[in-house]
């Protein structure tokens, strides 16, 4: 399996994952997206973060980002989306996060950061596995599903 980081293209297979509520469960954004408003999203994206598509043999699976880039604190805030259900649990996230560590590390970037809803332990098993370090919890801090949930708090120094 040959995982690349690339374009992220705004099209049907994006779209298809956003109006898939399994994948987009624990996700801080959402809502109701047409070609239109995920192309301004997109562009968006590319001026204020690292926005990576992710492929998996030429095959483009999800999307992986960080965003809140805190230039001066060489830090900012790691999110992914394994959007095609099809490449759940087969090492796509580890992979992908081990290239994004590398193109930060190349940025020069110190540190990044990850918050993940209390109620994804896949999530949380795969930034430990990465090298992230919990470090603290909000507590209540997400609204889901009719309830509250503590947001974990992860990061890794990159050096």
């Amino acid at each position: 399996m040959n995982i690349t980081l690339g374009e992220v293209i705004p099209g049907a297979s994006y779209l298809s994952w956003l109006a898939d509520p399994e994948v987009t469960r624990y996700l801080e954004g959402g809502g109701i997206y047409t070609l239109e408003t995920l192309q301004v999203y997109v562009e968006a994206r590319k001026r204020d973060a690292i926005f990576r598509g992710i492929y998996v043999d030429g095959v483009y699976v999800g999307n992986i980002k960080v965003g809140t880039i805190r230039p001066r604190h060489h830090n900012g805030d790691l999110g992914l989306m394994i959007g095609d259900r099809a490449y759940w649990g087969k090492g796509v996230g580890t992979l992908a996060i081990t290239l994004m560590k590398a193109l930060c590390r190349q940025e020069g970037f110190h540190v990044l950061t990850a918050g993940i809803i209390d109620s994804h332990p896949t999530s949380h098993k795969l930034f430990l596995k990465c090298g992230f370090e919990h470090v603290g919890t909000f507590h209540e801090f997400r609204w889901l599903e009719g309830r509250w949930h503590d947001e974990l708090l992860y990061q890794i120094v990159l050096g």
